[in-house]
């Protein structure tokens, strides 16, 4: 596994969840203020982040970041991104 694009899958995955979320909320409570536009454009521009996470995060498998599109298919993709063989070669590899 490649550490930088893992790290940066994180970096990229949890504020697009988190965007996801909040839009996802926003579409549903009209209490929280935020037009349903905003809200839609909240949770595509969220969807967007996440994918970018999960093709850094393949790619630190040594797959193409086109995996990404897994992502979509709900818990059935995310497993399957989880459980990626590692085909990164071992000068790729490093820690820092």
């Amino acid at each position: 596994m490649i550490a930088r694009y893992n790290r940066l899958s994180f970096a990229f995955g949890i504020p697009g969840l988190i965007l996801q979320g909040l839009g996802y909320m926003a579409t549903n409570d009209k209490k929280m203020g935020i037009e349903e536009g905003a809200a839609v454009a909240i949770t595509l521009v969220g969807t967007i982040i996440l994918m970018v996470g999960f093709a850094l995060y393949a790619k630190s498998r040594g797959r193409s970041p086109v995996w990404c599109v897994m992502g979509l298919l709900s818990i059935v993709g995310l497993i399957v991104l989880g459980v990626l063989k590692d085909l990164t070669l071992p000068e790729e590899k490093k820690t820092s």
